[in-house]
């Protein structure tokens, strides 16, 4: 994931660097992509119910 999106290495640079078949790597990057999508969409969903939590206290 690195590789590729702050050294915007390829595909098939990434294979060639870790030795490993291009699709692969593609399928790699393709579900790290969207644990980090579901990741974030989970945080915020959680942020927004402690946001709500955090306005209905009194100080």
């Amino acid at each position: 994931m690195i590789l590729s999106v702050f050294e915007e290495k390829t595909v098939t640079e990434i294979a060639d660097i870790i030795g490993r078949n291009p699709e692969s790597v593609k399928k790699r990057i393709t579900r790290t992509k969207q644990k980090v999508r579901d990741m974030l969409k989970k945080e915020e969903e959680q942020g927004w119910r402690v946001q709500q939590t955090w306005l209905r206290t009194k100080i």
